[in-house]
């Protein structure tokens, strides 16, 4: 430990581990805004999960088998964790508030229930979800399907459904009406099926595939960054 962290620990009334822990953090983000104009606004998973991808890469390329699942999948992760940190598992903790569901969920469940009546197949993976108390993150798939749903404000399940009219809001609190268009949840999609599940499952990731993620979640998170709002706390 050198002297001038130990001072400025000391100083700032923080445990050496938290300021290594700061340090490293911001250390990862520098590293990750040679590409992301707005690193400083990522979660910090995302930053863990896309240094970790970059770090596989020399590994990966001595590798005998020549697959590059793990650089796909950790992509790939950081913009499920970014998704799911900023939307959908706020969400989740805002409904169960709203409901006071940690005392007692039967409004709760009630209001799901009739919330799924409206439309089982669009409605039910959010709704079924949100039955149960586990707000661990969401999968990409699943939230870019979601996300489809509410896309419109014409849409006619988003017309008759409070709960996802409320998605909605909550998504527009947090980013611009960017990541509701058609392109940008297209983009999700064609990663999901053809990137993020193959290297989940048995297909082969070659590396001109990994640099064709890397590409694409790039682009994905920089747009992410630059349409959320900020809100100040003055």
């Amino acid at each position: 430990m050198l002297n001038h962290e130990i001072h400025e620990s000391e100083e700032r009334g923080i445990s050496y581990e938290e300021l290594d822990k700061e340090k490293k953090m911001a250390l990862m983000a520098d590293q990750i805004g040679e590409w992301c104009s707005q690193s400083s606004l990522l979660e910090e998973q995302s930053l863990l999960d896309l240094c970790t991808a970059e770090d596989l890469v020399s590994s990966l390329d001595k590798s005998m088998t020549g697959s590059y699942k793990p650089f796909v999948t950790s992509y790939c992760s950081a913009l499920e964790n970014e998704l799911s940190a900023k939307i959908f598992v706020p969400f989740h903790e805002y409904i169960y508030e709203r409901f006071n569901a940690e005392e007692d969920d039967t409004e709760l469940k009630k209001f799901l229930k009739e919330q799924i009546a409206i439309n089982p197949g669009n409605i039910g993976g959010l709704g079924k979800r949100l039955m149960t108390s586990n707000k661990d993150k969401y999968e990409l798939g699943t939230m870019r399907i979601v996300l489809d749903m509410i896309k419109k404000e014409s849409g006619k399940t988003l017309k008759k459904s409070e709960l996802f009219q409320d998605l909605r809001k909550f998504v527009l609190l947090t980013y611009a009406e960017d990541i509701l268009e058609v392109s940008f949840l297209e983009s999700i999609n064609d990663l999901v099926n053809n990137l993020r599940n193959p290297a989940a499952h048995t297909g082969t990731i070659e590396k001109q595939d990994a640099e064709l993620c890397k590409k694409e979640v790039r682009r994905i998170m920089n747009l992410l960054v630059n349409s959320q709002r900020i809100v100040s706390t003055d």
